[in-house]
């Protein structure tokens, strides 16, 4: 089958789309670029790679007709310093669903993916996937199936011990959270460890502290609230450090990203918890983004959330997190474009916090369709990475953005 991509090198208000046979490379410091294989593309993750470009995780969602069941396809595309594409590699076939959460460097070159490996009766398997850095698949993809028959598990998120060796966190629908380490080069599993879920969803980021602990969050239910969950546990221990459930009384709060931050960590989010321009609490209403700080036992530190002003009458939605090279944070949203004066439906908004937890500063952009975040990353020259998922009618495109250092598009 064939496969095809088309880059959109666009302004922020209009544009044109060429293909790839006809893009000319740029080399602006700042850029917007989309990136479409003619089905449905959906953005994942980003990281910056050793020679300065970037490698994307993407899904192609498949499907023939709305009785049939749609078949995933994970996807990389690597890009220049640029964003100009330097390759794309699909890694499974029409014969297998594979469905990518995350993706993490290997040490010395390549890369580790996880997600699910969806079967014909929709059930799914963990799946772990090494890849070199030319976006080869090395033969080592593993699918590890739940402890029961016909039980779903699902990975979550990944990163990389000292040793190098594959941590992974997988989610078993409302049963189980199972922490695993595969071993580098044969992807066995060396332990795998259960935690009960209950009903909770999962931000796709593990983290491995100084002491060798894993740290992970996400947003759980309970029977009348809903909360933020952060657990922290040693390699291989039935018995946690910590598995806090942060609630917030009379209101809803969810996770869905978090990040270190000075000696504990941030979570991003939303809150229904409405506050007016001083940060005064003034009742319950549509969601805002909300910022919490945790030590690092998980205690809460600060909370806060960022009205947009009087048109913000929408839910806006805080989609990922991430740690600057000068201490602070910085924040990406997706928020509807009346609140803010923007392009048309939900536009990007980039919220720069420093290390004391106030904002710095705030910039939005977006095409005048439907955005949603799903990734930010400092670079290495000080700007800003964003990659995001924007819905052209009934097409989903991904797109990758560069921003300056005060999160500008020139």
């Amino acid at each position: 089958m064939k496969h095809f991509f088309t880059l959109c090198v666009i302004g922020i208000l209009a544009g044109s789309c060429m293909s790839e046979k006809d893009a000319k490379p740029g080399n602006a410091t700042t850029f917007v670029h989309y990136f479409s294989g003619g089905y449905n593309d959906q953005a994942v993750t980003v990281e910056e790679t050793a020679d300065g470009g970037y490698i994307l995780l993407t899904n192609s969602k498949i499907q023939v007709s709305e009785a049939t069941a749609p078949i995933y396809r994970i996807k990389l595309i690597k890009t220049d310093a640029f964003g100009n594409p330097v390759w794309q590699s699909i890694l499974n076939d029409s014969t297998k669903s594979y469905r990518s959460t995350d993706l993490d460097l290997i040490p010395g070159g390549g890369y580790v993916i996880t997600g699910e490996d969806i079967k014909p009766d929709t059930s799914a398997y963990t799946l772990v996937m090494t890849v070199d850095e030319n976006g080869k698949s090395t033969g080592k993809t593993i699918s590890k199936r739940g402890p029961g028959k016909k039980s779903s598990i699902s990975g979550q998120a990944v990163t990389v011990n000292a040793v190098g060796n594959y941590i992974v966190l997988s989610l078993s629908g409302n049963a189980n959270m199972h922490l695993t380490e595969f071993i580098k080069g044969d992807t066995t599993a060396k332990w795998t460890t259960a935690y009960a879920a209950g009903k909770t969803t999962l931000a796709s980021e593990v983290f491995i502290d100084n002491a060798g602990k894993y740290l992970w969050s996400g947003t759980v239910t309970k029977t009348d609230a809903t909360g933020i969950r952060m657990v922290k546990t040693a390699a291989n221990a039935v018995n946690t450090d910590f598995d806090l459930t942060i609630l917030n009384p009379g209101f809803s709060e969810t996770a869905s990203d978090f990040t270190r931050y000075g000696y504990g960590y941030a979570v991003i989010g939303s809150t229904n918890q409405k506050r007016d321009d001083k940060g005064n609490v003034i009742g319950v209403a549509d969601f805002d983004i909300l910022f919490k700080r945790l030590g690092s036992d998980g205690t809460v530190l600060s909370s806060k959330s960022f009205p947009l002003g009087s048109k913000d009458n929408s839910n806006d939605l805080g989609n990922a997190i991430s740690s600057t090279q000068d201490g602070g944070l910085i924040l990406l949203g997706s928020v509807n474009s009346v609140s803010i004066n923007g392009n048309g439906d939900d536009d990007y908004i980039l919220i720069k916090v420093d290390a004391f937890g106030e904002e710095v500063w705030r910039q939005n952009f977006g095409s005048r369709y439907k955005d949603a975040g799903v990734a930010v990353k400092q670079t290495s020259d000080g700007g800003y990475l964003v990659l995001g998922t924007t819905t052209q009618g009934q097409l989903d495109i991904v797109m990758l953005a560069k921003t300056d250092k005060d999160g500008l598009i020139k």
